[in-house]
């Protein structure tokens, strides 16, 4: 339990740092995903815009278990891909399986709530419509052909480029596509990312509102009945069944921890229980903490040779030495300039 110790007060001391948005610790709860079309709406759930997205990664609210999902179903809470999001997303040929009901159950689980807040109400209101994917065509975000159908890849006949969703987008592998010799794509993988726009609120994307991270928090952490012994804390508190992937990318699917042996049996130990309970414990507050901490120092200070990565760091987190870098390089910049000075004198 050392080190979960020690990236859990990491976490604690990383809060209090003065940083930028970009380099902040991720909230837990929470998950980072690559974002491919953002839906515009307004405080009353109408469609006003949608646009394709470039890169863009967003932290989206998640539960415990869609923060490691793989496959199956399990939805996000607000932003997640098509096929969760889209009621009409069959009736245009979607090709994967919709997951529309419990996305919506899960997301008006949190909006009757005493957490809920104005912008998840407003996606409520709009997904409950059922239209999504036909404001996409609206908007030239998503095409169809002759039969209504979503379009997998850009025709040949066609003058212009193929339009930004099907740049952005990965390409499916080809025992997964219908015609063989076109790089298709599968518009249900797209995730959609929600603005509400309201005119006393500049800020109307949802990713970046920490009320609305918190709310979700609020509302995810209040809803768990399984308490325990953390081992970390010392504290009875909910605890964790699965626990984070992603850490050194998005698509990471590898775990540090992993007590699976009920489905799947990605863990075969000694324990018998299906939950894990038979071993040491952590709460779920604290697992998400430790592997928010580590996913931070990777992406701010880990050495990466390949698959691997590694990382060296401060509990307080002040800046440290690189391991790596030569004896002059580690000395710092004054130091090196009054080094200097004295050699030029002496050479003099």
């Amino acid at each position: 339990m050392s080190w979960m110790t020690k990236l859990y007060e990491t976490y604690e001391s990383g809060m209090d740092l003065d940083l930028i948005r970009e380099a902040e610790l991720m909230p837990i709860s929470h998950t980072l995903q690559n974002a491919h079309i953002n839906i515009v709406i307004d405080g009353n759930g109408n469609f006003l815009r949608a646009n394709v997205l470039k890169k863009t990664q967003v932290v989206l609210p998640a539960t415990e278990k869609s923060a490691g999902r793989s496959s199956g179903e399990a939805p996000h809470p607000l932003a997640d891909k098509i096929q969760y999001i889209a009621k009409d997303y069959p009736g245009f040929g979607g090709r994967k399986k919709s997951y529309f009901e419990s996305y919506e159950k899960q997301l008006a689980d949190w909006c009757s709530s005493i957490y809920r807040h104005e912008k998840a109400v407003a996606v409520h209101k709009y997904i409950s419509k059922g239209q999504v994917i036909k404001d996409l065509i609206s908007a030239n975000v998503l095409f169809v052909d002759q039969d209504k159908k979503l379009l997998a890849y850009w025709p040949d006949d066609e003058d212009s480029s193929p339009p930004l969703i099907f740049k952005v987008l990965p390409t499916l592998p080809k025992n997964k596509r219908i015609n063989k010799d076109k790089p298709e794509i599968e518009p249900g993988d797209a995730l959609v990312c929600w603005s509400v726009e309201k005119e006393e609120k500049p800020d109307s994307s949802t990713w970046n509102d920490n009320i609305l991270q918190q709310s979700w928090i609020d509302s995810y952490t209040q809803s768990s009945s399984n308490q325990n012994f953390c081992f970390v804390t010392g504290n009875i508190q909910p605890v964790a069944v699965n626990h984070p992937a992603k850490l050194r990318h998005t698509g990471d699917k590898a775990k540090l921890v992993s007590a699976n042996d009920s489905s799947g049996f990605t863990f075969r130990g000694r324990f018998t229980d299906p939950n894990g309970s038979q071993a040491a414990m952590v709460s779920y507050e604290v697992t998400q903490k430790v592997h928010n901490a580590l996913r931070w120092l990777i992406s701010r200070q880990g050495f990466r040779n390949g698959d691997q990565v590694y990382v060296s760091w401060a509990v307080s987190g002040k800046e440290t030495p690189k391991p790596l870098e030569s004896t002059w390089e580690l000395l710092n910049t004054d130091l090196a300039i009054e080094f200097s000075c004295l050699f030029e004198k002496k050479d003099s």
